[in-house]
């Protein structure tokens, strides 16, 4: 839900204004613990319960319910293990802090069951507590964080504040479960564990590879700087979920139209409906890229303070690897079932994003350890659009509408530089939330003209919603 992704957005925003360099750092520290973890942990068992409870009823649903929950605890314990004061893994830069205590391990075993909640609900088709869920815990963490920084300025009560919510979480999860399945039986079905777990072990662990490329530069980055170092780098990558916010709604309308192209043997239509939805995306994000490289350094010190300035070169590094994320074949990989090629390159790029990052970083510092992930999701276009080129039997240049992106680009470059060019003449000396605000204005203005020039016009209304996909130009 893009509302929980803003006020998760929010929470370093004002965090950094009562927790000084060095505590953000290790507050962002535990996070890249946590999450590097929970890569692997849940072995992909919570979203196979979408696929598994619909098909079952009564005591058999029952039955998965307690098994995921089961290895969800033990697959904690495991990750707990291997955070804490005893981990070989601890950087140097959080030795001695509340990041490098009991507290991390505790959060760890209790987030593994809890993640849980986030999709119960909706498996068995109960939309509405899902929805309630989701409003309430993303309004319930920013509130216990955001409090506990405000009137403590101490890192140790921020993460004893996520433990208070983990555990209010932990217990609407079995609020849930006692109210709507039967978990009183202990017992569990050796043959639907195994069922399970072949179904959901491949796609968590692939879907895990793929994700720890996003995680190594920030592991790097740990390893070799201090934490103050560390909180400037995080905070530029805190732009980075902003492409999966873009493009979710746009998934959630092609994809199921794509699989049914495909189902019909369609591969044209399938081709089709990739190239609009890769257009509706990039006529947005394109835009909002280029401006965001143009005036980096004023958005930096406006949400993060001028002592963070410094990340505004690194985001405009992220900013170029985002331009590439505008595209995407990775669906079309996925209807057609290349499930190991996907988990072969996720694994080829892990390795290229650590090995550039490390590179990177000795070469050439905070900057450079961005330089891996950036290189590494070029190489993976290459070779995601080489290999549907041969699935569908296409050349590469037949695959997407290669000129109106290349135009929707140099109209996106266009309109953010100029606009920086009329800012940094008419007020060199204005404040940054002005030199933003009228940046925006212009860029926004002129972008609207180039579109409407070039005849890429009708795709705005597309991406706002107010017309078909299926309508193309008029």
């Amino acid at each position: 839900m893009i509302a929980e992704r803003v006020i998760q957005f929010a929470i370093p925003v004002i965090l950094i204004r009562f927790l000084d360099q060095e505590q953000y750092g290790h507050f962002r520290i535990f996070w890249m613990l946590i999450n590097t973890v929970m890569l692997f942990a849940p072995l992909g068992l919570p979203q196979s319960l979408m696929f598994f409870l619909p098909r079952q009823q009564g005591e058999k649903r029952s039955v998965f319910v307690r098994q995921t929950l089961l290895i969800l605890f033990l697959t904690g314990l495991l990750g707990a293990a291997l955070l804490g004061p005893w981990s070989p893994f601890t950087p140097p830069s959080i030795q001695g802090t509340a990041v490098d205590s009991i507290l991390p391990p505790l959060f760890m075993v209790l987030w593994a069951v809890a993640i849980a909640l986030d999709v119960l609900p909706s498996a068995v088709q109960d939309i509405k507590s899902q929805v309630r869920v989701i409003l309430a815990l993303s309004l319930l963490r920013p509130l216990l964080v955001i409090g506990a920084a405000v009137f403590t300025g101490d890192l140790q009560w921020v993460i004893v504040a996520l433990l208070v919510f983990v555990f209010i979480k932990m217990l609407l999860l079995f609020y849930y479960v006692i109210k709507n399945f039967n978990i009183r039986s202990p017992s569990i079905s050796p043959a639907s564990l195994r069922q399970q777990l072949n179904y959901s072990i491949p796609f968590g662990l692939s879907t895990g590879i793929y994700n720890l490329r996003s995680q190594a530069e920030q592991w790097v980055v740990a390893l070799m700087f201090k934490a103050e170092s560390f909180a400037i780098f995080s905070t530029a990558a805190l732009f980075i979920p902003l492409v999966g916010v873009l493009r979710r709604p746009v998934k959630q309308v092609i994809q199921p139209m794509m699989s049914k192209a495909h189902a019909n043997g369609d591969v044209e239509r399938l081709l089709q409906l990739n190239r609009r939805g890769n257009l509706v995306v990039s006529v947005i994000l394109l835009p909002v890229l280029a401006y965001m490289f143009c005036f980096a350094s004023q958005i930096v010190i406006v949400l993060f303070t001028k002592e963070y300035e410094e990340a505004a070169s690194i985001l405009r590094i992220y900013t170029v690897g985002m331009m590439r994320m505008s595209i995407e074949v990775a669906s079309i990989l996925l209807i057609f079932s290349q499930g190991r090629f996907v988990m072969k390159v996720a694994v080829l790029l892990s390795l290229l994003s650590v090995a550039g990052s490390y590179l990177g970083a000795h070469l050439l510092g905070l900057n450079g350890a961005a330089l891996g992930s950036v290189v590494s999701l070029y190489f993976a276009a290459v070779l995601n659009f080489r290999r549907v080129a041969m699935l569908v039997e296409k050349p590469v240049r037949h695959l997407q509408d290669w000129k109106s992106l290349f135009l929707i680009l140099i109209g996106s470059i266009l309109a953010a530089t100029i606009a920086w060019v009329v800012v940094f003449i008419a007020i060199p000396n204005g404040t940054d939330i002005v030199q933003l605000i009228i940046g925006l204005a212009i860029t926004c203005l002129i972008y609207f003209i180039y579109l409407t020039k070039t005849g890429h016009g009708w795709l705005l209304p597309v991406a706002l919603g107010r017309r078909k996909w299926e309508d193309g130009p008029k």
